[in-house]
């Protein structure tokens, strides 16, 4: 399993209520407000994976870029399929 760059962007979109205009690379902390808002992102993104992410995650590094975070999550997830 792998995930998109869009479909992260939707799924966050979804959550912070509002559309991410920006075509380019962005940062994810830019758009969520506080803790409780990332929270709500990252169970969305655990439903859609069907897994629970690593506390590393949560890192304000980790959010810096969309691209660099959608590319984190699918070596998370190739990790996880291959200890299957």
């Amino acid at each position: 399993m792998s995930i998109s760059r869009e479909i992260l962007k939707g799924l966050i979109e979804k959550e912070i209520g509002y559309e991410i205009s920006e075509t380019e690379d962005f940062s994810l902390n830019n758009y969520i407000d506080d803790s409780i808002m990332l929270i709500q992102v990252f169970i969305s993104i655990e439903r859609e994976i069907g897994c629970e992410l690593p506390d590393d995650f949560f890192d304000s590094e980790a959010l810096d870029s969309i691209d660099g975070f959608t590319e984190k999550l699918n070596d998370f997830l190739c990790q996880t399929q291959e200890k299957e």
